[in-house]
Parts: structure tokens; C-alpha cells; sequence
């Protein structure tokens, strides 16, 4: 038996024990990452827990994590979601064990956690700009100036003509400084993570960004643009919301392989307990003479 083979093994094994180390790995991480108020931080909490784990029990504790958030408990969602945020990390790790984590999460039939290891390259499909014809066609001024223009912090709400027109660049250094620029508001993001056509690897940037991925709106822009890669755009379903998840399902224009993802994030939470109002928010703005009637 391969070395692959013995870990998925020991991953279905650690799944199936109701309160085995798996779990109790699990717990631990949640109890951090929720602990952990300064969000700069996390990334070193999670390569920590990463370069700790052997393949097995992190597969085995990614798994959990991701059917729990799933499940409609908020504290272990919150680790879900940076851990699909956080992609930069995954990158990072050896290129070899990248792979063998891909290995063993499918074949422990796990495609949730599979999708968190994918590194393939940028839809075949997307263009980069320099075989699309100009970086910016809205601004024809050289790409050093650009970037000045990018960083400057001048712009105000009735000077935005040169701002609005960075904001259709197809150069990720170009992109980078924008979401650096106090100015660029989230508005501004969301149209250039929706802009056709886009450049997948400014796509990419957006999703990396530490500030802005932490924005819904971004994130949906971002899955529903049908140049991003397709690792970002799977990645990005498990921080969606169901309705979301069924507009993304029945796109045409999205990639078969990104529809497929959506569809099985919605048939992942179709068992998730319905969210219930809190009494409060039931009574608020409404008179009590109004709730007692039938």
C-alpha cells in the first residue's frame, strides 16, 4: 500500500470516529481563529495549524470544518471562509505536498476540501492583455504612469475621470495599487471584479486582497465573472449565499465546471437548520396589538 493510499485510509478512519483527534483538531483551530480579533494575523494561525497537521488529520479536520460551517454553526463558518479566503496560503505550501493533499481528499471522496488544493492554471478560455490588445484602452498613457495615477489620492467625488478609468485596467500591478488607495471605494472593486472582459490574473489579485475578499459583494462579483480561474471561483462558493449559489447553478455563460461547484454547495446545505429570527428582531418597529393578531 502506497503512502497516499495509508493516508486516505487514516482520513476516512479519523471521519468516522464521532470524537476522535480529527475533532478535537478541529475544535482547537475554531477556538483560535475566533479568538484571534486582529485579522492580519490569522494567516500565521493557519500555516501554523497546516505545518503541524500530517496529511491525514488535516484533511480529516479541513472535512469537519467545512460540515460544520455548513451546518449553520457561525464559529466554525467563520473558519470556512478564511480558509477560502485565504488561498495565498495553500500556495505556499511545498508543491509536492500540494499534491498529495489533492490525492488523498479525493480519495477519501471529499471534493470540498479537494477544491482547496487546486493550483491549476487560469481559465483556458481568458486572455491575458497582452494578447488582448491594449492594458488599458480608456487610458493610453504608459504603464509607469499608470501606477503613479493608481497611488495618487487625489481623486475626489467630482474628479473621478482618470480614477474611473484606472478602474478598467488589465494590469494586476495596476489593480494592486487600486486596492491599496484609501479613495477606491468597495463599489469600485465590485466593478472591476465584474468588468468584461477581465484579466484573470487582476481576478486574482482582488481575491488575494486581504480587505476587499472579506466583502460579499466582491466575492460574488468575483464567481460570477466568467474569466476568474476557476480555483477562485470554486473556492468562493463556500462563502456564498444559497441564493447566490442557485443564480451562479443556472448561468450558461459560466464554465460547466464552475456551475458543477455551486450545485454541490447548494446540495451541501440543503440540510442546514433554517435561521431562526430573534425575538427581538421579530418585535422591532412592530406594535404589540399588531403581533397578537392571527
Amino acid at each position: 500500500m502506497s503512502s497516499i493510499d495509508e493516508a486516505i485510509a487514516s482520513a476516512r478512519t479519523l471521519l468516522r470516529q464521532a470524537q476522535g483527534p480529527a475533532h478535537i483538531l478541529a475544535e482547537d483551530l475554531c477556538l483560535r481563529v475566533n479568538a484571534q480579533l486582529d485579522r492580519s494575523l490569522l494567516p500565521q494561525v493557519l500555516q501554523t495549524f497546516f505545518e503541524s497537521a500530517d496529511d491525514a488529520s488535516l484533511i480529516a479536520t479541513l472535512a469537519i470544518l467545512h460540515a460544520k460551517g455548513r451546518s449553520g454553526q457561525a464559529r466554525y463558518r467563520r473558519v470556512s471562509m478564511e480558509l477560502a479566503l485565504n488561498s495565498q496560503l495553500f500556495r505556499e505550501l511545498p508543491y509536492e505536498r500540494i499534491q498529495d493533499l489533492h490525492a488523498i481528499s479525493l480519495g477519501a471522496d471529499l471534493p470540498q476540501v479537494s477544491a482547496l488544493f487546486l493550483s491549476g492554471p487560469h481559465d483556458p478560455r481568458g486572455r491575458t492583455a497582452e494578447d488582448s490588445g491594449p492594458e488599458n484602452p480608456h487610458l493610453e498613457i504608459s504603464l509607469g504612469r499608470r501606477k503613479a495615477a493608481a497611488r495618487s489620492t487625489q481623486f475626489s467625488s467630482g474628479n473621478r475621470d482618470t480614477l474611473d478609468r484606472l478602474l478598467r485596467d488589465r494590469n494586476p500591478a495596476v489593480v494592486r495599487l487600486l486596492l491599496q488607495n484609501s479613495r477606491v471605494t468597495e463599489r469600485d472593486v465590485v466593478r472591476m471584479a465584474a468588468q468584461r472582459p477581465a484579466n484573470p490574473p487582476c481576478l486574482q489579485t482582488i481575491a488575494d486582497h486581504p480587505k476587499w475578499a472579506q466583502r460579499y459583494a466582491v466575492r460574488k462579483a468575483l464567481a460570477c465573472n466568467p474569466r476568474c480561474p476557476h480555483p477562485v471561483a470554486e473556492r468562493l462558493m463556500r462563502t456564498l449565499m444559497r441564493q447566490d449559489l442557485r443564480f451562479i447553478a443556472g448561468t450558461s455563460n459560466l464554465p460547466e465546471r464552475v456551475r458543477s461547484e455551486a450545485r454541490r454547495a447548494l446540495e451541501e446545505s440543503a440540510g442546514a437548520p433554517p435561521k431562526r429570527k430573534k425575538p427581538a428582531a421579530i418585535l422591532r418597529g412592530r406594535p404589540f396589538s399588531e403581533l397578537e393578531k392571527p
